[in-house]
């Protein structure tokens, strides 16, 4: 009788003990700051006046599965996109979006402006060290030359 229930406690006190070690595992701060949606991350990006980065994905999609996995959950990787206001796109559910951008291939991942405009599109699985070093250079952009230089030069196009 004891030894039943001895064992039995203790398989219970493991099994939270993996649900909390799980949890620490998947923090915050080992994960990119996804906006919950679009309009949020576009919001902030306007507000704070930082470029956007979406990833293009789906869940079915294995190549989207291992950037997640390999790649996008590198401590590194994840410092360095804190630059940025990130979103997730779900390709199968955002039709709007994957029209709007024109991805034809997932994974992408699109670094735009704060207005949404394309800077930069990243296609399929960097190595770590090359997305870092993509993230460095969008990193020391500045985001209002393009349209000051546009209002300069066009005062008819605003």
């Amino acid at each position: 009788g004891r030894t039943v229930m001895y064992i039995g406690w203790s398989m219970v006190f493991v099994f939270l003990l993996g649900l909390l070690l799980n949890g620490r595992r998947t923090s915050p701060s080992q994960t990119f700051a996804f906006e919950k949606t679009y309009q949020a991350a576009q919001y902030r990006a306007k507000r704070e006046n930082r470029p956007l980065l979406l990833e293009f994905y789906a869940h079915w999609c294995s190549p989207c599965r291992e950037l997640e996995k390999n790649v996008l959950s590198l401590s590194a990787v994840i410092q360095e996109s804190a630059h940025f206001i990130c979103y997730r796109v779900n390709s199968d559910v955002e039709a709007t979006l994957v029209s709007k951008y024109k991805v034809m291939e997932i994974p992408t991942i699109l670094i735009t402006d704060s207005d949404g405009n394309e800077i930069q599109r990243i296609k399929g699985i960097l190595a770590p060290k090359d997305l870092i070093e993509i993230f460095r250079v969008q990193e020391k952009v500045d985001l209002n030359f393009w349209s000051t230089l546009v209002n300069k030069l066009c005062p008819l196009c605003r």
